[in-house]
């Protein structure tokens, strides 16, 4: 404990960069923020399925992770993006939180400044777990298109995206349509933030609505490169009503 509290201590000693630390997490929907070019930042939480069950061996718990680190003002990398506990194991659930990616975000434009308007990328590659069903190798590919509005303290951020996953058979392969809206607004100087979010997940071939769900909670800043988070989802998956609990850090490393 005191090693942690050491190793925090020196993170936070001595820093000049006046950004607050900007996390795509807890939400599904990600904005067009970028880490600062030669920063790494770590976004690590638990999402705990309270209630709703698809199955007698569903893996109910969670523990989503981003490593993003950033490569220029417009450019991210981002790693183990997902669930990689529940990747290795090859867990799944009724949600589809058991994938890892690899991959970037890209700012394309960023227009206004009242009202900042901004559009990105987010191509990403899906590896296969060695421990699951499948019955191929090849990581699988995704892109997201990233659209954030910013009037004053308010964002509201649309995505819209393809993936493609293993079937249920093991086979290769199904392709999942996404779509999520969030809001958020900044309050107390940025110190605190509120988000609500819906989003929905169709599966072909089968044309399933796979998901439709909201969540909502608090986010808050204890330090400019440091946040927590909390929050709860209602909604259905796979054609069973699940609500789950949300609660995480991020910490951003380095950067200029």
């Amino acid at each position: 404990m005191k090693l942690a509290c050491f190793a925090l201590w020196v993170v936070l000693a001595g820093d000049e960069d006046p950004r607050r630390v900007d996390p795509d997490r807890p939400t599904i929907t990600n904005t067009t923020s970028m880490v600062p070019r030669g920063a790494v930042q770590i976004e690590a939480g638990v999402d705990a399925q309270v209630y709703g069950r698809a199955s007698q061996d569903e893996f109910l718990v969670a523990t989503p992770m981003i490593v993003r680190i950033g490569l220029h003002e417009r450019v991210e990398l981002r790693v183990f993006d997902g669930d990689p506990v529940r990747w290795g194991l090859g867990q799944t659930g009724a949600r589809q939180q058991h994938e890892v990616s690899i991959g970037a975000k890209i700012k394309l434009f960023e227009r206004g400044q009242r009202t900042k308007t901004s559009l990105g990328l987010q191509p990403q590659l899906l590896p296969v777990s060695p421990l699951g069903k499948e019955t191929f190798w090849a990581p699988l590919p995704a892109l997201l298109l990233l659209l954030s509005v910013e009037p004053g303290e308010w964002n509201i951020s649309v995505n819209a995206g393809i993936k493609t996953a293993p079937a249920d058979t093991g086979r290769c392969c199904e392709i999942s349509d996404l779509f999520a809206a969030s809001v958020s607004r900044a309050l107390a100087d940025q110190r605190l933030r509120l988000w609500g979010e819906v989003y929905a997940r169709l599966d072909f071939p089968h044309t399933e609505l796979a998901e439709l769900a909201g969540d909502g909670g608090l986010m808050v800043h204890l330090h400019r490169r440091v946040a927590l988070d909390a929050g709860v989802l209602v909604g259905r998956a796979r054609r069973t009503l699940v609500v789950a609990v949300l609660a995480g850090l991020s910490v951003r490393f380095g950067g200029r």
